[in-house]
């Protein structure tokens, strides 16, 4: 079996090919709740923006009728782009609890959607036991709503899940343990995939799951799995970089990078094509 350095050597290309693609399409920087930040740019402004934005909403607050779910939310969310995570999760963990839906007959994508940034927020503080319990309730609630074989958001869910997983095992010294999770979080990723595959709007999601799968294969020493399926991100990439080419005003969902650091994993989350840009995660977000 080779060394764990030589399986990152293996997969460092495709990987930063993805970020390169990932590079190319990418337009702004979008916070789910209206809250937008012009992007790339330089870090320093970046930042300056967001404190601004900070003040700007938090004097929100103090203005009548007083806080509500929707500015909470825009604070939390900048909050969290500002790398403050322990002021955020109170926020967003409000705005859930209070717009818990009781419905059962129509989809609340705004439930899921607050539900998707709190444990988003769990999963980026480490908190993964937090973390999988909302994640396993969104997906109980999106199987209950739509179909179970067959809808992104369905997929989304047990990737999310599976990335929980993954982290989890990630973090614990015990080999045996790291790999039940890890074979946990192969089984998630490897139903995600199947579903995504069920329709071509959900390739590039589809993509994010195969390449969770190749570091869970990676991380679990079974290096001939992991390349194979990195090749068969490769040949996507490939695809995609000759439609940037020959089509640029033909730009795929948007996939950003939250952090350079490898080995990258990708979260999923809802919405339209936006994204939440977290500089010290190690993983992509796309939003379906």
């Amino acid at each position: 079996m080779s060394s764990p350095s030589e399986r990152f050597a293996k997969l460092l290309f495709p990987l930063l090919g993805l970020c390169i693609v990932s590079q190319a399409i990418l337009i702004s920087f979008t916070v789910v709740g209206g809250t937008t930040v012009s992007g790339p740019g330089p870090a320093h402004n970046y930042y300056v923006q967001l404190d601004r934005q900070e003040k700007d909403l938090q004097k929100k607050l103090d203005e009548p009728p007083g806080a509500n779910a929707q500015k909470l939310k825009e604070l939390a969310l900048v909050y969290w782009q500002n790398n403050k995570l322990e002021l955020a999760l109170p926020y967003l963990d409000e705005v859930w609890h209070e717009h818990n839906s009781s419905n059962t007959t129509t989809y609340d994508s705004l439930f899921v959607e607050d539900g998707l940034n709190l444990a988003g927020l769990y999963l980026d503080r480490g908190s993964n036991e937090m973390a999988i319990v909302i994640y396993e309730r969104l997906l109980a609630y999106d199987k209950a709503h739509v179909d179970p074989v067959s809808d992104g958001r369905v997929g989304r869910d047990y990737n999310n899940l599976g990335l929980c997983c993954l982290q989890t095992g990630e973090a614990l010294p015990e080999l045996k343990l790291r790999r039940e999770w890890f074979l946990r979080a192969i089984e998630k990723f490897a139903t995600a995939e199947k579903i995504f595959s069920s329709s071509p709007k959900y390739e590039q999601q589809q993509v994010c799951s195969l390449q969770n799968l190749v570091v869970a294969y990676s991380e679990l020493g079974e290096d001939d799995k992991a390349m194979h399926l990195s090749e068969l991100v490769n040949k996507r990439l490939d695809a995609w970089h000759d439609q940037l080419s020959n089509s640029p005003s033909e730009k795929p969902k948007t996939i950003s990078p939250k952090s350079m650091s490898l080995p990258l994993k990708f979260s999923i989350s809802s919405g339209s094509a936006q994204t939440t840009p977290l500089a010290h995660l190690s993983t992509l977000e796309i939003r379906i």
